[in-house]
């Protein structure tokens, strides 16, 4: 089955979109050539409408009551883009909005995006160790999202300007999640004590370690508050541990697999407490990502494994500790009083050098928090009007692989830049700015080496661009991006001498996006409503890869991207 619908246009004219049924799926094609597939039952079981959802957002459809053979009895594009889907027997009717289904994309490049990787670090970020002011982020929710952004990425934050009394890391840490009850109370003082059952209430060096790893679930995130640093020593040493673990995977796959495979007792044990679980070194998900490290030589059990495993398993661990200990994976900082420092403890692994108890004091407080309590606060703070979670969400794809090469010798950023300042010098609407800024943010998004075109696989930056950005912003700003890869395809038919002008990478990347267009697609293309605006990003896109060109910073546009954030 097939269906089309001609929806009018800001001009009066007709853009195209279809939808087709194929081996269980609708497919979504668009006049750029861009698809979309979902399968019947993921479609029916999604149904958005009030019968098929709660008002709180629970479903209340239930699987087992859809037919396993179901199948549209009637599939359209309605005017404003969305998917309209008509259920036998009974004739539901299902509608999924064109953006909502962007979003969801199941394209394996759309799936990579929405699980960003984590900007990866080591002894080189001392120089912009991730802060927030205490009084900031209780004033703004943007200053409060910037900093919950920066320890999602970063895996760590210092938080100055925390009062310095007894119980203020519970106040922070109820405000940002949920302080959990361990067996340690809502809070805990590390110092030196007598008598300790906890090396961390000693003076001792402590190697670098996930806090808790005996407990099920392990404590997600862990604040530490200083009260008093007084004492020669006492430095904090941090050590990025899904970096380690990723140098590790790079350098031996053997090795990481066997850490990653096969689990670890951990135990601690004192006259109110008995706790011990079992797992992984390394823990991944179903699709390779490093989702937790788990190292603590002090809390290890013995190794529980087939004989013949324990020598190998040994051989990984000790590359994997070498990575740790390594001077250059190693952040050292001395936190001052009224200083917070909140880490993720499955991934940040944290430690401390010896302290002098004769020649002052060292006294911090500590909590744990659930790791989903800070991830729920930073989206809701995301909703608020002034949407800061995108703000903070663009600025965090920029810090992460902006400066990674966009392959003509400047890097994502300088392109990025070049072409939003050209836009500017030519006096155009902010939403072309802003469109001529993220254009390639598509390339920022997916998990794919930049140099994959090479290999003759096109990313489609374009669509996943588009998908993001019209989350955010009105389709004055994500459809010329999405139509910026189609404005090549259109000058190279309608301009004899277009192709010739093209650089090399950008003659290599069209023959992967289908090269020169048809005219009947050249037809479609000039019916598309934003087709001018594409253009002009088309030009601009060309245009910004120039070495060294002076451009504003990413501050300046700020701004002209806040004030066309959906509302």
């Amino acid at each position: 089955m097939r269906a089309t619908l001609t929806a009018p246009t800001k001009e009066g004219t007709a853009a195209v979109a279809t939808v087709a049924i194929d081996r269980r799926r609708v497919v979504i094609g668009r006049p750029d050539g861009t698809v979309a597939a979902f399968s019947f039952v993921w479609l029916r079981h999604n149904c958005p409408c009030a019968a098929c959802r709660h008002p709180s957002g629970q479903r209340l459809v239930d699987l087992l009551d859809i037919p396993d053979d179901i199948a549209p009895g009637s599939a359209c594009i309605a005017g404003d883009g969305a998917l309209e889907i008509a259920w036998p027997p009974d004739g539901h009717v299902s509608r999924y909005d064109a953006a909502w289904l962007a979003a969801r994309s199941l394209d394996p490049a759309a799936r990579a995006a929405r699980r960003p990787r984590p900007l990866l670090w080591g002894a080189e970020l001392a120089t912009r160790i991730p802060r927030a002011d205490w009084a900031a982020m209780c004033a703004a929710p943007e200053a409060e999202v910037r900093a919950l952004q920066a320890l999602v990425d970063y895996g760590f934050l210092i938080i100055s300007g925390v009062p310095a009394t007894s119980g203020m890391v519970v106040e922070v840490g109820d405000r940002i999640g949920h302080v959990r009850v361990t067996n340690y109370g809502r809070y805990f003082d590390v110092r030196s004590v007598p008598n300790p059952t906890n090396l961390a209430f000693t003076a001792a060096a402590l190697g670098v370690h996930t806090d808790n790893p005996y407990r099920d679930p392990t404590p997600g995130l862990q604040l530490l508050h200083c009260l008093e640093a007084d004492a020669p020593g006492g430095d904090t040493i941090l050590v990025d541990g899904f970096k380690a673990a990723e140098d590790l995977r790079d350098q031996d796959p053997t090795a990481f697999s066997l850490l990653a495979w096969l689990p670890l007792d951990f135990r601690f044990a004192d006259g109110e407490a008995d706790l011990a679980t079992r797992v992984p070194v390394i823990s991944t998900d179903n699709e390779g990502r490093i989702t937790a490290v788990h190292f603590n030589n002090r809390s290890m059990g013995a190794l529980d494994a087939p004989e013949e495993m324990v020598e190998p398993w040994y051989a990984a661990y000790r590359k994997f500790a070498a990575l740790l200990r390594r001077p250059e994976a190693e952040l050292t900082l001395r936190l001052a009083p009224g200083d917070l420092m909140v880490m993720n403890n499955i991934r940040t692994l944290h430690g401390r050098t010896e302290f002098d108890i004769n020649a002052g004091r060292r006294h911090l407080q500590g909590c744990y928090v659930d790791l989903d309590g800070i991830e729920s606060r930073l989206k809701v703070l995301s909703r608020g009007a002034s949407r800061p979670g995108a703000i903070a969400e663009i600025e965090r794809m920029f810090a992460r692989r902006g400066a990674e090469s966009y392959g003509e010798g400047v890097s994502q950023l300088e392109h990025a830049l070049q072409a939003a300042a050209l836009a500017e010098q030519e006096d155009k609407p902010a939403a072309q700015i802003v469109a001529a800024l993220l254009h390639d943010i598509g390339h920022l998004l997916h998990d794919l080496p930049e140099d994959i075109a090479d290999e003759g696989v096109d990313t489609r930056h374009e669509s996943l661009a588009s998908a993001w950005l019209s989350q955010h912003f009105g389709p004055e700003v994500s459809e010329p991006v999405r139509l910026h890869v189609a404005a090549k395809r259109y000058l190279c038919h309608a301009d004899s001498g277009y192709f010739d002008r093209l650089s090399e990478a950008s003659k290599l990347s069209l023959r992967l996006q289908g090269g020169s267009m048809t005219a009947d697609e050249a037809a479609g293309f000039a019916r598309e409503p934003f087709r001018a605006e594409a253009i002009d990003v088309r030009r601009w896109d060309d245009e910004a890869k120039i070495v060294g060109a002076a451009t504003p910073g990413l501050d300046h546009f700020r701004p002209l991207v806040e004030s066309l954030l959906r509302r």
